[in-house]
Formats: C-alpha cells, structure tokens, sequence
C-alpha cells in the first residue's frame, strides 16, 4: 500500500510502500533503494550540533552485534589510515578499542563532547549510531566538519542484506529496536560518495557491517 506525502529521506523517491507496523511504528520501504526507514523520519538540521550524535556513549566488555573484537577494528582502522593521532567516537564501543589505540599514544574523544576543534581528527568512528536516530546527511555532515582532509570514517551498523537479516527476515531482532533507518550495503555505498567520501572498502558480519571510506577535499 503506497503512502501519501511521503518521500524517501534517502533518494528522495516518493515510490514508498508502507512496510509493516512493528512494535508500536511504522516501517516503510523505498522501491527504489530498498531502504527501510521509520515514519515519521526525523528531519535534516542545516546547522547540525553534536546532538546529532547523542546515542548512548557506553565502553562495552564485548560487541553484542559485531563477530570481531573491537581491539581488531582499532588494528584494522591504524593500518587503514596509517599515521594518526587523533580519533573521534560516537556510539557503544568495547573498551579493548579505547585501550588498543591508547597504546600506540592516539588519543580518543567522543562526540558528545563541546571542545571538539572542526578538521582536527584524522578518523571518525561511529559505532551503531549511524541513522539510529537522527538523520544521516546530518550526521555526514558533522563528520565531514570534524575530519581533517583525507581523513578516515570508519561505520558499524546493522544492514538489511546482512545472512541474518537474510534468514530471520520479519522476526530479525534489529527490526524491532528504535533504529530510524536501516540500509543495505549498496544504498550505504552510494550516499557515502554522494557525501563526499571515497575509496570504500567494508566486510561482513553475520547481521552488521564494517565500514571504512576517506573524506574527499572539496
């Protein structure tokens, strides 16, 4: 059943099909980029604050959605980006992450904090934050503003053509968090370029993806 006025906060398309009703709102699928995203959808701030990333700051023993330790993604994010001294976080992450860049003297601050210098980290980590509850261009958008030039996103999230996903399809737990947008890789992909971000690389876990990608000079 098509929805009247509605249009996907991603593409823009107003080719939306009203999905289903899942623990008390509504999920809608865009025809054209498969996305699936919660209605009402919060709105894109022109003049976005580190609200926008005001999910749960909290250092987990373990990952209850990731297959790798957090340790690895820090190994994984210092060969990534190679020289760095300066990392900012966003979301739940495991404190093997914090301690594993604390040893190679990189420091870390958290998004949620207002003396952050905009163009002063040379990597942006957001862990399951990502379109959980505010919009994504919002969210692009502050992390373009923070990243020096070149620097690297990294991105944790739930994905909609995850093997879990896949398997569990309606009953899938993810789907019945407060998350405001699921994506599916492909969709990820292409806002990100369309973002200003390039050089993407990512793997899978078994319902979340990993993600890394570097902020293009305007």
């Amino acid at each position: 059943m098509k929805t009247e006025n509605e249009v996907c906060p991603l593409c823009m398309s107003d080719r939306i099909e009203y999905g289903f009703q899942i623990s008390g709102r509504r999920l809608n699928q865009c025809k054209d980029c498969e996305s699936l995203f919660a209605s009402p959808f919060p709105k894109p701030d022109k003049d976005s604050t580190s609200s926008e990333m005001s999910g749960s700051l909290e250092r987990l023993s373990a990952s209850p959605s990731l297959d790798k330790s957090h340790a690895y993604l820090a190994v994984r994010l210092r060969h990534r980006v190679g020289l760095i001294k300066n990392v900012l976080v966003a979301g739940m992450y495991g404190v093997d992450f914090e301690e594993a860049l604390d040893a190679s003297d990189i420091r870390v601050s958290h998004a949620s904090s207002d003396t952050l210098v905009p163009g002063s980290f040379d990597a942006c980590v957001l862990f399951e934050i990502f379109g959980e509850s505010a919009h994504p261009f919002a969210q692009l958008s502050l992390v373009r503003r923070w990243l020096s030039p070149g620097g690297t996103l990294m991105l944790t999230l739930p994905v909609l053509d995850s093997p879990r996903a896949h398997k569990e399809k309606g009953s899938w737990e993810k789907i019945r968090t407060t998350r405001a947008f699921f994506f599916n890789t492909h969709n990820l992909s292409a806002l990100l370029v369309r973002c200003g971000f390039r050089d993407i690389s990512c793997w899978q876990e078994d319902e979340s993806i990993v993600l890394m990608c570097r902020k293009i000079n305007e």
